[in-house]
C-alpha cells in the first residue's frame, strides 16, 4: 500500500508542477505574441513589401503538388497557383502511383506531351515513369511516378525542380495569392534564412465579399478543433512547426532553401511529422557546420485546409504523435551541447516536456488524482482546486491564443465567429481535449515499435532517379 500511495504521490506531484510550468511558459509565449502582433500590424501598413519584389529581387521558386490519392481537387489547385502573383516560379505536379483516372484528367485538361527531360541523381525516389509538358502552360512539369507516397513524391519533385526554393502544396489547400510574395521576402531580407513559414488553419466556412463576411455554420466537432488549432499554432510558438503537422498532410506551408534540404537528403520516406523533422535537421545540421541559420514564421500567411483532409478523424493524433516523438528523441544530443545548438536545444526540451512528459503524466494523472481522493490521501478541497485549475487554465490558454490570432488575422476569426470562442473553448477543454491526451499517451510508446520489414517488391522500387526518355 506504501508503494502505491508513493506512485500516487509522485504522479499527481509531478502533474501539478510540470502543468502549472508549462502553462506558465504559454502564458509568457502569449504575452509576446500579443506585443508582437502589435507592432507586425503597425510595420506592414509602413512597410510595402511588393515594393522591394521588384523583377531583379524576384527569388525563383518550384511548387511541388504530391498527388498520393485520387483527388478532385487537383485542377483546381493546380489553377489557383497559376494566377499566384509571382512570376518567377514552376509548377510541379507528381502523381504518386495514383492511377490513369489522374493522368487523364490533368494531361487531358492542359494539353500535355510526354518529353524528355534529364534529372540529375541527388535524392534517391521510387522510379519515374513519364514526364509531360506543354508550351501553352510554361509554368506546368507534370510528373508520373511508381507510388512511394506522399515524402518520395516530394522529394522526386525537388530532384526535378530547377530553382533554388521550393514549397509543397497538396490539394484542397488555399493560400492568398500574395503567400509567396510574403515568404520569399525574408530570403532578401536576411541570408541565412534557411526556411520561411506561414500557418495552417482549418477552413472556417467564412466567405468574403468586399468588405463583409458571411460566416457559415460551425457544428462542435469543427467547432473544437479551430480551437485546438489556434491554440497549438498561435500563441505556441515553440510548438508551432510541430504542431501544424497535425492539421495538413504536407505540415505547414513553408518556403525552404533547396540546398539546405538537399544537404540533410531530404524528407524521411517513413516519417509522419516529415516537415517538423526536416525543420530540426536542417538547424542540427547547419548549427553542426557552424553556419548562421535562420527559420522564420509569417503569422499572417495562413495555409487554408478542408476539416476532412486532417487525416481519419482521432487516428491523425496517435500518428501525429509518433513522429513527433521520433523526431524529437532523434535530436535529444542538442540538449548536450545548448550553446552549440541554439534555438534547436530549446525547441527539442520543449517538445519533450509538453508534447511527451506532460501527455504521458496528465494521462496517468485521470485514474491517479480519483484514486488518491477515494484513499484520503487529498482532500476533496484539494481535488477540486486541482480539477478548477486544470480546466481554468485549459480554458483561458485557448481563449487568450484566439485573442492573439484575431489582432493578426482579423479575418480569420470573424465577428460571428469570435462570439462563439468561449463556448467552443470551453467544450475543447471538457471531454474533446481528454480524449486526445489518452490517444497520444498511448501512442508515444507506439513509436518505439520496431519498423517492420520491408517486402522485397516494394524495396526494387526505392532505385536511384534516372533519367526519363
Amino acid at each position: 500500500m506504501s508503494i502505491l500511495n508513493s506512485f500516487l504521490s509522485t504522479v499527481n506531484a509531478v502533474f501539478v508542477i510540470l502543468f502549472i510550468f508549462i502553462a506558465a511558459i504559454k502564458f509568457l509565449q502569449t504575452l509576446i505574441e500579443m506585443l508582437k502582433a502589435g507592432r507586425e500590424r503597425q510595420k506592414n501598413r509602413i512597410l510595402d513589401f511588393k515594393a522591394y519584389m521588384g523583377e531583379e529581387n524576384m527569388i525563383p521558386i518550384s511548387i511541388i503538388v504530391p498527388i498520393c490519392e485520387e483527388d478532385r481537387d487537383a485542377i483546381s489547385t493546380i489553377d489557383s497557383l497559376m494566377e499566384m502573383n509571382y512570376d518567377h516560379m514552376e509548377i510541379i505536379v507528381v502523381n504518386d502511383g495514383c492511377g490513369e483516372a489522374v493522368n487523364t484528367r490533368v494531361i487531358g485538361n492542359y494539353e500535355l506531351g510526354e518529353i524528355e527531360h534529364a534529372i540529375k541523381r541527388t535524392i534517391k525516389t521510387a522510379k519515374l515513369r513519364h514526364i509531360y509538358y506543354n508550351k501553352k502552360y510554361p509554368k506546368l512539369l507534370y510528373v508520373e511516378k511508381v507510388k512511394g507516397g506522399l515524402n518520395d513524391a516530394v522529394n522526386a519533385g525537388i530532384n526535378i525542380s530547377q530553382c533554388p526554393m521550393f514549397t509543397v502544396i497538396t490539394p484542397g489547400m488555399e493560400i492568398d495569392k500574395d503567400a509567396l510574395l510574403k515568404l520569399s521576402f525574408e530570403f532578401f531580407k536576411d541570408s541565412s534564412t534557411v526556411v520561411s513559414s506561414g500557418i495552417t488553419r482549418i477552413d472556417n466556412n467564412a466567405e468574403h465579399e468586399n468588405t463583409s463576411v458571411k460566416q457559415g455554420s460551425i457544428g462542435y466537432s469543427k467547432g473544437v478543433k479551430l480551437v485546438e488549432c489556434i491554440n497549438m499554432t498561435a500563441a505556441d510558438f515553440l510548438n508551432r512547426e510541430a504542431s501544424c503537422e497535425l492539421y495538413s498532410k504536407s505540415g505547414m506551408f513553408a518556403l525552404f532553401q533547396k540546398q539546405a534540404v538537399m544537404d540533410c537528403n531530404g524528407f524521411s520516406i517513413d516519417s509522419q511529422t516529415s516537415q517538423y523533422e526536416m525543420f530540426l535537421r536542417i538547424q542540427e545540421d547547419m548549427y553542426s557546420r557552424e553556419k548562421d541559420c535562420r527559420i522564420v514564421t509569417q503569422r499572417d500567411v495562413l495555409s487554408m485546409i478542408p476539416e476532412d483532409s486532417t487525416g481519419d478523424g482521432f487516428k491523425r493524433y496517435s500518428k501525429w504523435q509518433k513522429g513527433v516523438t521520433r523526431a524529437t528523441f532523434s535530436h535529444l544530443k542538442a540538449l548536450r551541447s545548448p550553446f552549440k545548438y541554439k534555438s534547436l536545444s530549446l525547441k527539442v526540451a520543449y517538445n519533450l516536456l509538453n508534447n511527451i512528459i506532460l501527455v504521458i503524466f496528465e494521462a496517468l494523472s485521470y485514474i491517479t488524482l480519483p484514486l488518491a481522493l477515494i484513499m484520503n490521501q487529498i482532500s476533496i478541497e484539494t481535488f477540486l482546486l486541482i480539477i478548477g485549475l486544470y480546466f481554468g487554465l485549459r480554458i483561458l490558454n485557448n481563449i487568450s491564443a484566439a485573442r492573439v490570432d484575431q489582432q493578426m488575422n482579423e479575418c480569420y476569426i470573424t465577428p460571428s465567429l469570435s462570439s462563439k470562442i468561449i463556448l467552443y473553448s470551453i467544450l475543447e477543454a471538457l471531454g474533446y481535449h481528454q480524449i486526445v491526451v489518452l490517444i497520444r499517451a498511448v501512442s508515444t510508446f507506439g513509436a518505439f515499435e520496431k519498423k517492420k520489414v520491408v517486402e522485397k517488391e516494394e524495396e526494387k522500387k526505392r532505385l536511384p532517379v534516372r533519367k526519363v526518355n
